[in-house]
């Protein structure tokens, strides 16, 4: 739990002598050896805090030279001007505005081509593109993907990086490129599609050709339908998502659930969830 987390980084600065971020970064501690106890209880909140906040500003640190390196790729005039906490605040001119939007990529894994999820991707998508963004939606239903197979053999050609070759070559240049991938599905046995579940897997191959298989950094979001309409209907799938945004080290953008939702078309009853769906993408 938590508490053992923090007691963990106590005794373990008392026997280095210093703390760790995620990403390596050292910060010593020298006031645990203090004879005074004042001291020593300002070095324990420190080892305690520096391995989270540390990696906090880590991230931040990473995100501001990734931006900066981009302005200067693209050649573009607009620059960095403010960080605050973990956000950052860009001047750009209005003739760059279209290529400083995000570019968002919906893995739609309904099977329905015009069911309820569809409906939420619609809507998603307006949102998104009024406040500028780029959208690409990919209906993996009608995609030829087919499973991993878990040979770990991929990452040998950025361009190709999985050895099947399928519809996932259309999806591997624009993940690569997204800054925001937005999983919509219909919960199925408390989780999400196949058709969803299949195509992501395959995005392993992605994170084959990086070091140590680093996935991508991203933002995400999660559109769902569902038939059940409770909070413990939805638990399962909320846990699923959260947990794999944590683990990729993505950060959650937000989750639109819309149960009570079960033959096509149900949602076009429930205004309230689409524009729910479209305020989320209007934020992103």
């Amino acid at each position: 739990g938590i508490k053992t987390f923090l007691d963990d980084a106590v005794t373990h600065a008392k026997e280095q002598g210093y703390v760790v971020t995620l990403f390596g970064r050292r910060r010593p501690v020298p006031e645990l050896s203090s004879s005074n106890f004042m001291q020593r209880s300002f070095g324990e909140r420190v080892a305690m805090n520096s391995p989270i906040q540390g990696t906090a500003a880590d991230i931040i640190k990473i995100a501001m030279t990734s931006v900066n390196h981009r302005l200067k790729e693209e050649k573009l005039d607009s620059r960095l001007v403010l960080q605050v906490h973990d956000e950052l605040l860009i001047e750009a001119r209005k003739t760059e505005v279209e290529q400083m939007a995000k570019k968002i990529i919906v893995l739609n894994g309904s099977p329905r081509a015009n069911g309820n999820t569809k409906e939420l991707v619609k809507a998603f998508v307006k949102g998104a593109e009024s406040a500028g963004n780029t959208v690409q939606v990919f209906d993996l239903q009608k995609m030829n993907i087919h499973g991993c197979l878990g040979c770990c053999m991929g990452g040998k050609d950025e361009a190709s990086p999985c050895v099947q070759k399928d519809d996932m070559a259309l999806i591997y240049p624009a993940y690569r490129e997204a800054d925001v991938v937005v999983l919509a599905s219909p919960m199925y046995y408390w989780g999400v599609s196949g058709q969803l579940k299949c195509a992501f897997d395959r995005l392993f191959a992605v994170a084959e050709c990086m070091p140590g298989y680093a996935n991508p950094i991203k933002e995400c979001a999660l559109l769902m339908a569902a038939e059940g309409d409770t909070a413990d209907n939805f638990a399962p799938v909320k846990a699923f998502y959260e947990g794999l945004a944590g683990h990729l080290g993505w950060k959650n953008r937000g989750i639109v659930y819309a149960g009570g939702n079960f033959a096509a078309g149900d949602i076009l009853n429930k205004p309230a969830q689409l524009a729910e769906a479209k305020k989320l993408g209007t934020e992103i």
